[in-house]
């Protein structure tokens, strides 16, 4: 269970920022 879940962390963290930066690209264009 832990394996996984530091997997989906992850995966979770790496999504995240990509909507952070998304965001911002799309609140500096």
């Amino acid at each position: 269970k832990s394996k996984i879940n530091d997997r989906e962390r992850l995966e979770m963290k790496k999504y995240c920022n990509h909507d952070r930066k998304h965001t911002m690209h799309k609140e500096t264009r």
